[in-house]
């Protein structure tokens, strides 16, 4: 990724907070597909592993809920074995985590609530999630397998298990997004 696309901060174009959308688009996965062929009007947006608009972007959409406060934002899945035998930097799950274009929507009405950028390509911010992504490939080495759902946890992201698989979700909260953003704030102070 070039230096100028480190730099995104904001789009010019899709989706805007406010935009209403079709009523016909219900469910959660529709609804990010009418995002993605929203952005497709103006970039190349892939719909395979990697980021959604290969070296500057991830599209990730949310619905916003009143009652809730603390969702996790999906980053990406992988199989388990996957995970245990793959480098971070060798996975999608690190090119889907540069920069995410971060879209809140409410429902009846159908609507943008927010559209975020947020960049987590800073070295910084990079080497913390890669220690996270280890830990959890420690954890993962040693868990005793649980049926169902569970979580294994590192400080600044955690993966959730897709019920009786053996795939899993990468995800990050709001307060784990905002540790990092400090984070990469701190460091700044003393680089050049």
């Amino acid at each position: 990724m070039n230096h100028q696309k480190n730099k995104l901060l904001t789009l010019k174009v899709g989706p805007k907070a406010g935009d209403r959308f079709p009523l016909r688009y219900e469910s959660n996965a529709s609804i990010g597909h009418y995002f993605h062929n929203q952005y497709k009007k103006f970039f190349p947006v892939q719909d395979g592993k990697g980021a959604d608009v290969k070296d500057w972007f991830e599209i990730k959409s949310k619905e916003f809920k009143f009652d809730k406060t603390h969702t996790s934002w999906t980053i990406g899945s992988m199989m388990e074995e996957d995970i245990l035998r793959t480098n971070w930097k060798n996975t999608h799950i690190h090119e889907k985590i540069q920069i995410q274009v971060q879209i809140l929507y409410t429902k009846n009405p159908n609507q943008v609530r927010s559209v975020s950028v947020y960049n987590f390509s800073e070295n910084c911010t990079q080497a913390l999630l890669e220690q996270d992504y280890k830990d959890i490939v420690n954890q993962l080495s040693t868990h005793s397998t649980v049926q169902g759902w569970e979580q294994l946890h590192g400080k600044y992201m955690h993966i959730e298990r897709v019920e009786d698989t053996d795939q899993w979700k990468f995800r990050l909260t709001k307060k784990q997004m905002q540790m990092l953003k400090n984070a990469e704030n701190f460091n700044n102070i003393f680089t050049n």
